[in-house]
C-alpha cells in the first residue's frame, strides 16, 4: 500500500510541477506582452508630445 502511495505521490507532485511550470511560462509571456504594451505606450506619448508642442508653436507663430 505504501508503495501505491508513493506512486501516486509522485504522480501528483509531477502534475504539479508541470502545471506550475506551465503557469510560470505564461505569466513571462503576459509580462513580456504587458512590457511590449507599456513601450508602445511610452512611444505613443512621445509622439503626441511631439506633434503637442508642434501645434503650439505653429500657433504661437500665426498670432
Amino acid at each position: 500500500m505504501a508503495g501505491c502511495q508513493m506512486g501516486w505521490k509522485g504522480t501528483a507532485l509531477a502534475a504539479f510541477e508541470r502545471l506550475r511550470d506551465s503557469w510560470e511560462l505564461s505569466d513571462t509571456a503576459r509580462a513580456t506582452r504587458l512590457e511590449d504594451i507599456a513601450l508602445n505606450l511610452h512611444s505613443a506619448a512621445n509622439v503626441y508630445e511631439q506633434q503637442d508642442e508642434t501645434s503650439g508653436e505653429s500657433i504661437d507663430r500665426s498670432i
